[in-house]
């Protein structure tokens, strides 16, 4: 399937998805054989796209991957699922992907970059008048 655009996330929509995501298990597990690149198969990115689309928050277990293995399979998945990274802790990645139609799950606003008006003046009142 071609993957939708990946979502932009600040950090704390990145904090609620962690928190969302603490209890979860990983849907995907890969193994890394030894002697050989760590490469995620046809199946392994199929079945991530399939829970995203299920589920809109995945873990995917990653064993024996090194950094750089982590870091390609990441840009992989992200790649064909069109998942946004949410964080990575050892060799477990969070993604998250909102259903197209029907989000189950809700962000929180994103904050508006520093320096940039919030759109409330210095004394509370809103400048949209």
């Amino acid at each position: 399937p071609a993957p939708s655009r990946t979502v932009d996330l600040d950090p704390g929509q990145r904090r609620h998805l962690r928190a969302l995501a603490h209890p979860l298990r990983p849907v995907v597990q890969a193994f890394k054989p030894k002697k050989e690149d760590f490469v995620l198969s046809q199946a392994q990115l199929a079945e991530v796209d399939r829970r995203l689309g299920e589920e809109e928050l995945v873990k995917v277990k990653l064993r024996g991957a090194r950094t750089a293995d982590m870091k390609r399979a990441i840009t992989d998945l992200q790649a064909h699922t069109g998942a946004a990274w949410v964080q990575t802790i050892g060799h477990t990645v969070v993604l998250y992907r909102a259903h197209p139609s029907e989000p189950q799950i809700q962000l929180p606003a994103p904050k508006p970059p520093a320096g940039e008006s919030s759109g409330v003046s210095e004394d509370g009142a809103s400048s949209a008048e």
